[in-house]
């Protein structure tokens, strides 16, 4: 139990409004047994007990004592018990929440045998021990429960900072990998095209060469950002609803060897910032993927933005052997996808479907892959 602990204004506004009600509770008891005013000393000797709760939290079991003691004098004495014995169970209550369940227990236990001396006097042992009990176990009990319910909510507490903490590590995975996924495929494809047209013609391959060097500076500067955004509130720039960047995100899948043909306007109309971020991830890792995986460098990416939901679907003829699980071992861009528009009580599908429902420049393709996300957008009010 904390002697650090600072004094409370509680505290001293609880030891001063138990003396008030003790005082006058004790002349009044005194003068309705006695049949006279009280003297000066019980109504002193009640008063000690209250005021030491002042002290409850740093010295708990020094106040413990001192109400214990003085209030068995004041039973010693011959006086009646009264409202004294409130102090005695603040005190034992203060324990009770502040140490472990069996220290406070064995120190209820002996506040209830120092208010005993009293009954033997009076022949009384049986019913004082009784009496004794109540007011000692009653506050102990109660105690023990308050502090086991505050550990409970203190562990509590922590396993959801934990939880926090660990689903913010998966989403700047999840960031990082998307990010540097999409770089290096990029760039890969990039230098591919670099290599094969070195000797017949340099400058097409200078020209790639130059294409590596920005996507690769524009994958670095997305990952910065992403590390800073953990440290950082988005600003009211940020907050503001605006189109995703369709446009440039397209004009780098062509720079990297992908021809994307987009439809609909959902992507080019104004979205919540979480909304954004989702599609915008979602259309990169599955364009990623169609320039990784795909059959003959053509994806198309279809969007439709209704009453409160908006539709991505982006569709790019595979080879003759797609993958059979594509949310398998490899399959983490697509699990990512899955789980961000999941988060925003989405749904997400991705699998190989037939040509027939591809677009008809791709028809000649036997299969095409489709990721489809379908993700609430909360219209403003």
């Amino acid at each position: 139990m904390p002697e650090t602990a600072r004094i409370s204004r509680g505290d001293v506004a609880l030891a001063v409004a138990l003396a008030v009600v003790v005082s006058f509770g004790t002349v009044f008891t005194l003068r309705t047994a006695e049949g006279s005013g009280p003297d000066v000393l019980p109504v002193a000797l009640v008063l000690i007990a209250p005021i030491s709760l002042v002290l409850r939290r740093r010295r708990p079991f020094l106040v413990l004592a001192v109400c214990a003691v003085t209030t068995s004098t004041h039973l010693l004495l011959g006086h009646p018990p009264g409202p004294v014995l409130l102090a005695v169970a603040v005190a034992v209550y203060s324990v009770a929440t502040l140490s472990p369940t069996t220290t406070a227990t064995i120190a209820a236990a002996l506040a209830a045998a120092v208010l005993l001396p009293h009954t033997v006097l009076e022949d009384s042992l049986w019913p004082g021990l009784g009496f004794a009990l109540a007011w000692a176990a009653v506050p102990c009990s109660i105690g023990i429960a308050v502090r086991v319910t505050r550990l409970q909510q203190a562990a509590a507490r922590r396993q959801e900072l934990r939880r926090h903490a660990d689903e913010e590590r998966l989403r700047l995975a999840q960031d990082v990998h998307d990010v540097v996924g999409h770089g290096l495929a990029a760039i890969k494809m990039q230098a591919d095209v670099a290599l094969h047209v070195l000797s017949r013609s340099p400058e097409q391959a200078e020209s790639a060469l130059h294409r590596i060097s920005g996507t690769a500076a524009e994958a670095l500067e997305e990952v910065r950002g992403t590390l800073r955004s953990v440290r950082e509130d988005e600003g009211s720039e940020e907050l503001a609803p605006r189109p995703l960047a369709v446009d440039d995100l397209v004009e780098r899948m062509a720079a990297a060897g992908l021809q994307v043909e987009a439809t609909g306007q959902g992507l080019r109309e104004p979205l919540p910032p979480e909304v954004r971020s989702v599609g915008h991830r979602v259309l990169r890792e599955a364009l990623t993927n169609a320039l990784r995986h795909g059959a003959d460098g053509t994806a198309h990416v279809a969007s439709t933005r209704t009453a409160g939901q908006l539709e991505i679907t982006v569709t790019n003829p595979c080879r003759d052997r797609p993958p059979e699980d594509p949310f398998g071992a490899a399959g983490m861009g697509l699990r990512s996808m899955q789980d961000r528009v999941r988060a925003l009580g989405g749904e997400f599908q991705a699998g190989v479907t037939e040509s027939e429902e591809a677009p008809e420049r791709v028809e000649h393709a036997s299969r095409q892959f489709r990721v489809r996300a379908t993700i609430p957008v909360e219209e403003p009010r």
